[in-house]
């Protein structure tokens, strides 16, 4: 398990794979704004000590030999002490925010999900803004 001191930069980035930080803690913020990606994000169990900026991203469904990887961002069972901003995201598969902790505002404003947004459980402190988000399908 990371544990990082500062914050993480991904702004921009193009990764042909997957992103994976699983339990990493961090005593900055995660900075993934304009991010591309083909495979899937997951800040499964994240700490965040600060925000958590998902602004612009875009995640795709990856094809290999034989199998598709769904294009997802897992959030599930993550401590976000600041804000979760993924306006603008488009994300090929769901936005699994399952048991997520969020102390300040959630903003999803034309966030475009192809499958599902779960919610379930979650706690967020501040605002959530889903206005013009689109999503197949919404698990509270």
């Amino acid at each position: 398990m990371a544990n990082i001191k500062g914050n993480i930069s991904l702004e921009s980035a193009n990764v042909k794979g997957v992103v994976n930080l699983v339990g990493a803690k961090t005593a900055g913020s995660l900075n993934f704004e304009g991010l591309t990606l083909t495979g899937f994000l997951s800040l499964a169990k994240v700490d965040v000590k600060n925000d958590v900026i998902l602004k612009n991203i875009r995640v795709n469904d990856a094809f290999h030999v034989g199998m598709i990887i769904k294009g997802d961002v897992y959030l599930r069972e993550s401590m976000i002490s600041g804000t979760l901003d993924a306006e603008n995201a488009i994300i090929e598969g769901s936005l699994d925010m399952l048991k997520v902790f969020v102390g300040r505002d959630v903003n999803l404003k034309e966030a475009k999900i192809s499958e599902t947004l779960v919610l379930k459980d979650s706690q967020i402190k501040g605002k959530f803004n889903e206005q013009g988000a689109r999503y197949k399908e919404l698990i509270k």
